[in-house]
């Protein structure tokens, strides 16, 4: 018989007063000897598992401003590059932004450059156009010269 509240208030229930002893002795605590020594320590058990990343920090210091980014429109030679160097180095290579102008907006032939070496006093891009699936398929050839890129870079100043 399962051991309720309500049982235990029933007077006339000779289970009641067991059931009543039994939890009072359970709650108390036994006799206790005196402590050994402790054993040698077990060696370390394998790292647990990644637990879930605290909140963020306080946010730092805010920096010193920067300058505004370098800029400038530059066409392409004829094998469709464009070599930009900045006005003033940088400490390090800067990020690029770079956007063709499309050389003939009538034409359904994309454009679009590529960035194929930066450092800290210039930038070499590439512009490429997509040539008509009429010509077996659709693939990239070199822009040609005249066509404008607009580029930015950010970083520090050196």
């Amino acid at each position: 018989m399962a051991s309720r509240p309500a049982m235990r208030l029933i007077p006339d229930n000779p289970l009641a007063g067991v059931l009543r002893e039994t939890e009072r002795a359970a709650r108390q605590p036994g006799p206790r000897g005196r402590q050994g020594e402790r054993g040698p320590r077990g060696e370390q058990g394998p790292q647990g598992v990644q637990g879930v990343p605290g909140p963020p920090g306080e946010p730092g210091p805010p920096g010193a401003p920067g300058g505004p980014p370098a800029a400038s429109i530059i066409s392409t030679s004829a094998d469709g590059r464009v070599t930009w160097v900045y006005q003033q180095p940088f400490t390090q290579p800067p990020v690029i932004g770079a956007l063709v102008v499309d050389p003939d907006p009538a034409d359904v032939r994309a454009a679009w450059v590529t960035l194929e070496a930066v450092s800290t006093t210039q930038a070499t891009m590439r512009v490429w156009q997509s040539t008509t699936v009429a010509t077996g398929g659709q693939t990239a050839v070199p822009a040609g010269s005249g066509v404008k890129v607009h580029v930015t870079a950010v970083g520090t100043i050196a």
